[in-house]
């Protein structure tokens, strides 16, 4: 990826776990870095060398100012937290958000001068369709968050048509690795064993695509220089499957302490219990596969946050 050194990175969303890792290999790779978000990084998730910016996403002045003087080369947005509220519990006000920061960020940048704009999509676009989920299947949101991706992936798939804007859309199945929130899955379940408490899950019977934050990190930057595939939804795993119930025991079994208790009452009313995607054209487009196995990935993630959780 030698192409990319000295070429100028806009992360959205940089201070977010998956953000903070693809701007510390962006930085290892001579990129020049750049996070804009709407709150300052926590001192885990900061990566030196990036020029933090933060500032409300939501306001087109705002942005207008802090990019007065500023062009990139790449976009990559990593922005839109991942909430399930419902529509009758503020949720249109997640659709709206993500919309109009998207339209802001196509408003302010030049087509001419932009090489790629990378959106990160969610496997919650599927919703309910069949496994293994494939690009061509249509959409089945089932809330504002998955909406919105959808309704953003759409609107770049049709700005690429009409006005050949270079954007790619990378849907992401689950991710996890160092410096994830803890109220995902995986940082969960390890906090609570390492300290040694009980907790109960949902039955565990949801079978899931995990990929390491690390590899995900590569196909991001694969997806900056690979030619003829502007205008693509493309799927991003690792290509093997679980269940939810056998990775808890994994980080259990690893950790040694703790005491996960799997009940029907933590069950969700609305979820796909089988969440697999179909990479086929992840292969062929990108020619790049996961590589770091979940046993492996599992170790790096609970050896980080062994030393880092005291300061979360």
């Amino acid at each position: 990826m030698d192409y990319l050194k000295e070429k100028s990175l806009l992360v959205v969303g940089g201070t977010g776990f998956i953000g903070s890792a693809l701007l510390q290999k962006a930085n290892k790779l001579g990129m020049k870095t750049t996070s804009l978000s709407l709150k300052k990084p926590i001192n885990t998730n900061i990566i030196e060398s990036t020029n933090y910016l933060i500032t409300d996403t939501s306001n087109f002045e705002n942005l207008q100012d802090v990019f007065a003087d500023l062009k990139f080369n790449y976009i990559v947005n990593l922005a839109g937290y991942i909430n399930h509220d419902l529509i009758s519990n503020g949720g249109f006000s997640i659709v709206q958000s993500q919309i109009n920061l998207l339209n802001n960020l196509v408003s302010l940048f030049n087509v001419k001068k932009l090489i790629r704009f990378i959106q990160i999509g969610s496997s919650d676009e599927y919703g309910l369709n069949k496994s293994p989920q494939m690009e061509t299947s249509r959409e089945d949101p089932i809330s504002p968050y998955s909406l919105a991706k959808v309704m953003n992936a759409q609107y770049l798939q049709m700005l690429n048509k009409t006005e050949n804007f270079p954007a790619v859309i990378l849907r992401l199945f689950l991710v996890y690795g160092p410096r994830q929130k803890m109220n995902r899955l995986i940082p969960h379940v390890i906090k609570s064993c390492i300290q040694n408490t009980n907790f109960t899950l949902s039955e565990g019977n949801q079978i899931k695509d995990f990929t390491y934050v690390e590899d995900v990190v590569d196909f991001i930057l694969i997806s900056l220089i690979k030619k003829n595939v502007e205008g693509n939804i493309i799927n991003v795993g690792s290509g093997k499957q679980i269940s939810v119930k056998n990775i808890v025991e994994m980080i259990n079994s690893k950790i040694k302490l703790g005491n996960p208790k799997f009940s029907k009452k933590f069950n969700k009313n609305i979820e796909n219990n089988e969440l697999i995607p179909d990479l086929s054209k992840s292969k062929k487009l990108l020619n790049l596969s996961s590589k770091t196995s979940l046993d492996d990935g599992l170790q790096r993630t609970i050896d980080w946050y062994k030393t880092n959780l005291q300061l979360l």
